[in-house]
């Protein structure tokens, strides 16, 4: 079985900034340190893969912070899907196994235009075995920070923490969802 994980990457604001949206919505989430203007958010929800879902966490990151924020989900290690929000709106999806547009509103999205042709390259590779190769090559030419490969919102709860971040590293928004459904029962 491969990896299956959500996360959306924003460009701007800080970590203390997107966890206070996050907190204010009542979204459940671990939210990375910034690096280099980038902070990864991992939704409990989100990381289901729920597209419902992935639509409401990247137009709220993106309305409520004024910021681009990039979704992106690998599935069973056979598909990258991604999509890019900017002003609370979807405005590219992109799909290994199809959609394959947006090199450049994603290297534009986080200010590395002049890398669009290689962007565009690592996204038009017609077969990687893994996808997660897909999702590595991309973050190495966007500058995205190391946590966002490989990583979602259940990697983290199941003590999986990236490489090079520690559990004490991630901020918490709110409480699992799980542990509200327990509360209620």
């Amino acid at each position: 079985m491969g990896n299956f994980y959500c996360n959306f990457t924003t460009r701007g604001p800080s970590s203390d900034e997107v966890l206070r949206v996050l907190q204010s919505h009542r979204r459940s989430a671990y939210v990375s340190p910034t690096v280099d203007c980038n902070t990864v958010v991992f939704d409990e929800l989100a990381d289901e893969l729920d597209v419902r879902e992935i639509d409401a966490v990247g137009a709220l990151l993106s309305r409520e912070l004024s910021c681009p924020a990039l979704a992106v989900v690998v599935a069973d290690d056979d598909e990258l899907w991604m999509a890019l929000y900017e002003a609370g709106e979807r405005r590219v999806e992109y799909s290994s196994r199809g959609a394959n547009r947006g090199a450049f509103a994603v290297s534009r999205a986080f200010d590395r235009m002049w890398m669009t042709p290689i962007v565009w390259v690592i996204l038009q590779w017609p077969y990687l075995v893994f996808e997660v190769f897909r999702h590595a090559l991309l973050k190495k030419a966007l500058r995205l920070p190391s946590c966002c490969v490989a990583t979602g919102f259940e990697y983290i709860e199941n003590g999986e923490i990236p490489d090079d971040l520690t559990l004490g590293d991630l901020q918490r928004s709110h409480r699992s969802r799980r542990d509200d459904r327990a509360a209620e029962e």
